[in-house]
């Protein structure tokens, strides 16, 4: 049976076919990333320090943080994925993403403003601009900011156009007034001020403030000017404008996103202040002070993985920051390919396979603390979440060995699997994955952690068995699909037989290959109390190999089933359409 249909999915920023596209889809990747770590590390700095929080120059500061925040998350779909923002596009934001960019550049103008009025009128700033005060600017420029989104969004596609082209317009004139105008009348003012002064902390202080004011204007015009003028020539010149792809393909838009990480860079190095705050208790693993140990962490009580001081320690780091993006992208392309395509959710394999996809997005995403934070999981813990995210690996595992199950008796009980194996079944062993595995865990939460670390390692030995068993099976499956099928028409139920076979033989392997050290150390420490130790999760080698597997199953069911990998990367096409057999 031949089912067509046209899914209304999304493709990646440019197809992987070569290797320039490939570097600009993992720079995108990194950039979302980056903007959004190092915003959030600045942001933090300045919510634990009470003394930059009384400053209006480090509310705005917090503003910026926040915007750029929100840039850097939406960058993982307006950069990743093919989307294009005007105002006919289907897959816009509706220029919220966009604004969150805008809302920044209106943070670092007031930020100029208000250095501006603070050194050339000291008095009158310092009773006028209280920090209240500061606060309802900032609130003015947020709101303003979503009113005219919602003005853009009600109103004609060419009032629209208008209206951003008068902003843009009027924006081109506030940076050329503020940014340049006032900054070179700041400069001299507060270079002839500080002169006058006699050597103190304050004058570093207000020395280091307008060097950073400066530096921050002059990174923000390289960004954001290309883009002004475009809009400009575009909107009132007359010229002819260069349309790009999409949005991460656009080095125009592409800047004003490399500023976002810029920004915090030259906030750290230019306040001694915020770099302390920063190296002291967001950056720092634990440390022992007058006698007991004090959490200094990016939460307040989670410190990161690694202390950072060796190189390895980079390494690892970025390695995680990949792994738990590429995972959960990659897994999650597969979810949403299964589940927009009713030909492949009508198939039990599929099933099962969106139940492992499932699972490894959310390994994915539990790396992001995993692997970044301090976390040890064990009995006892430390900074641990009870079993909670590496538990979804648990479900991983039980998915795997009930397909397994489910393949072996479709090839060798064909007639009493196609009476008894029904859809509605195969959707309740995979719900049963979820409960059994979240009720152990329950169990192990209430009891004591000696007979918590029992129940986990008998359970694990107990897999073992099982593993052994889905081993053997595999074998026998693979001989008897293989004496079958030589004996079969070809034909295209044939096809996606040996598809389906060549799925399982593959993910087994590479399931034992990951599992299989940690199986063993698990075993070997609570049969003989010894095994290997490691520093954390993020340092743990075979806790790492099997999270690993979440990156591998999502790729090689893409690999080995051409049908899925037609869902996953024709999805962003509005006029393909797929065709999928039905066995």
């Amino acid at each position: 049976m031949n089912i067509s249909q046209s899914p209304a999915g999304l493709a990646t920023v440019l197809p992987l076919t070569s290797f320039g596209n490939v570097l600009l889809f993992l720079f995108n990747l990194i950039l979302a990333t980056a903007i959004v770590f190092l915003n959030v590390s600045v942001f933090i700095s300045i919510m634990l320090n009470r003394a930059l929080r009384n400053e209006n120059r480090f509310m705005y500061m917090l503003s910026t943080c926040l915007s750029d925040i929100c840039s850097g998350v939406s960058y993982y779909y307006c950069g990743v994925l093919d989307v294009r923002d005007s105002y006919d596009s289907p897959t816009r934001t509706f220029y919220i993403a966009p604004t969150f960019l805008g809302l920044s550049y209106m943070a670092i103008l007031a930020a100029q403003a208000d250095r501006y009025h603070a050194v050339s009128a000291p008095f009158k700033y310092s009773q006028r601009m209280t920090r209240n005060r500061t606060l309802l600017v900032i609130l003015a420029y947020w709101v303003y900011a979503f009113i005219i989104v919602a003005v853009n969004n009600l109103v004609t596609m060419g009032v629209a156009k208008i209206v951003t082209g008068i902003g843009t317009f009027v924006a081109n004139i506030f940076t050329v007034i503020i940014m340049i105008g006032l900054n070179i009348k700041l400069f001299f003012i507060a270079k002839y001020q500080l002169e006058r002064e006699p050597p103190s902390a304050e004058r570093d202080n207000k020395r280091a403030s307008v060097y950073l004011i400066v530096v921050v204007a002059v990174c923000f015009l390289v960004a954001w000017l290309p883009i002004f003028l475009h809009i400009i020539a575009c909107n009132f010149a007359g010229s002819t404008c260069y349309a790009f792809k999409n949005e991460g393909s656009d080095p125009l838009r592409t800047l004003p996103r490399v500023n976002a990480v810029l920004t915090p860079l030259l906030y750290i190095r230019g306040c001694s202040a915020l770099r302390s705050t920063l190296l002291s208790e967001v950056w720092k693993t634990p440390c022992k002070r007058k006698g007991r140990i004090t959490m200094l962490a990016l939460n307040l009580t989670v410190p990161l993985s690694v202390d950072f001081t060796r190189p390895e320690d980079y390494l690892i780091f970025i390695f995680h920051i990949l792994f738990a993006t590429s995972s959960a992208l990659l897994a999650g392309s597969v979810v949403i390919g299964i589940v927009r395509t009713r030909a492949l959710r009508s198939q039990n394999r599929f099933i099962f396979m969106l139940n492992t996809s499932i699972s490894d997005t959310l390994t994915g995403c539990s790396v992001f603390y995993l692997g970044l934070f301090d976390v040890q999981e064990g009995y006892p813990s430390r900074n641990g979440t009870h079993y909670i995210l590496p538990s979804f690996l648990g479900v991983n595992v039980l998915t795997f060995v009930f397909a397994q199950f489910d393949r072996y008796l479709a090839v060798c009980y064909p007639f009493f699997y196609k009476r008894h194996v029904t859809r509605g079944v195969v959707i309740g062993v995979c719900a049963l994955c979820w409960v059994y595995t979240y009720s152990i865990l329950t169990v192990q939460s209430v009891v004591p952690v000696a007979s918590a670390a029992q129940i986990n390692a008998f359970g694990v030995i107990v897999l073992q068995a099982i593993v052994a068993v889905k081993v053997l099976m595999t074998i026998k499956l693979y001989m008897i699909a293989r004496h079958q099928l030589s004996r079969e028409a070809p034909s295209s139920e044939k096809e996606s037989k040996k598809e389906s076979l060549r799925i399982i033989v593959f993910v087994v392997i590479c399931f034992l290959v990951l599992w299989s050290p940690s199986f063993i150390n698990i075993s070997v420490k609570y049969v003989t109390k010894t095994g290997m130790k490691f520093r954390n999760e993020a340092t743990n080698l075979f806790a790492i190999m099997a999270r690993f597997n979440a990156l591998s199953t999502p790729a090689l069911y893409i690999w080995g089933s051409p049908a899925l990998c037609a869902a996953v990367w024709n999805s962003g096409g509005e006029n393909k359409k797929l065709k999928i057999t039905q066995t």
